[in-house]
């Protein structure tokens, strides 16, 4: 258990949670963004990646990891998840925090290596207090991750200059999804009434990812399109085209 009432958990270097069946639970007020039980590096601390998920069968809730760090790092990953069938809740992770990372082609919120069954509940992933500004990722997928879910989540990102070629989910190389990746009532926010800068895809996978990204009943704000040419064969959606008079917040994705 994790009071982040009156302070936050400090780190100085990345927390490997490596013992199945270990749950980890913050108690603050469950709120969605920026709970006070928080998981951090040191002020003065340079970028590592903060947070490894290597168990299984781990129970995550009601807690925030801030990614940021004085001295960052173009690589920067916030949370790492190699393990499987872990449930997060509310779980507030904001990586790509600080100006290194965030400019960091390279640099991730969330990296899935090989993960397989996690559910993701409640959970905001990202931020949009720092400008993104590379073609960089919220997610990444790797090494045939399979079945991974993510149920009524938040997505909040703010693009500027290069970040305009990013993405919010990103498949690595080929085989990096192995069946599919279900987005279930998601919200990808992109902060374009805030001076950002519109993302032009919100998936790229590669030519043959091994598997599919599927959004049911998702909304993407601040995105032109839902995937790059080859993502579009690859994703597939149940969303109504937006229209002016009777609603439908999604888009079709020809683009």
């Amino acid at each position: 258990v994790e009071d982040g009432v009156t302070t936050s958990a400090t780190l100085t270097a990345n927390l490997d949670w490596n013992k199945d069946s270990t749950h980890l639970v913050g108690v603050c007020a469950p709120t969605v963004i920026g709970q006070r039980a928080r998981i951090k590096g040191t002020a003065t601390a340079t970028a590592f990646n903060l947070f490894t998920l290597s168990a299984s069968n781990c129970y995550i809730a009601n807690i925030n990891m801030w990614g940021g760090f004085n001295t960052g790092s173009a690589t920067n990953v916030a949370l790492t998840i190699t393990g499987d069938r872990n449930a997060l809740e509310n779980v507030n992770v904001q990586g790509l925090a600080d100006a290194a990372s965030a400019g960091g082609a390279n640099a991730r919120v969330v990296k899935l290596t090989g993960a397989e069954e996690n559910t993701f509940v409640n959970c905001t992933l990202g931020t949009d207090t720092v400008a993104r500004t590379a073609a960089n990722s919220i997610i990444e997928l790797s090494a045939g991750s399979a079945r991974n879910v993510f149920t009524n989540c938040l997505f909040p990102s703010y693009a500027t200059g290069s970040c305009a070629n990013g993405f919010a989910v990103y498949g690595a190389a080929a085989g990096a999804v192995d069946r599919f990746q279900l987005f279930d009532s998601c919200a990808f926010i992109n902060g374009v009434q805030s001076s950002g800068t519109a993302i032009t895809d919100l998936v790229s996978l590669p030519a043959s990812a091994g598997g599919m990204v599927v959004l049911k009943n998702c909304v993407t704000v601040g995105y032109t399109g839902l995937g790059s040419s080859n993502a579009i064969g690859q994703t597939y959606i149940d969303m109504p085209a937006p229209s002016n008079s009777a609603g439908g917040l999604a888009v079709n994705p020809s683009a």
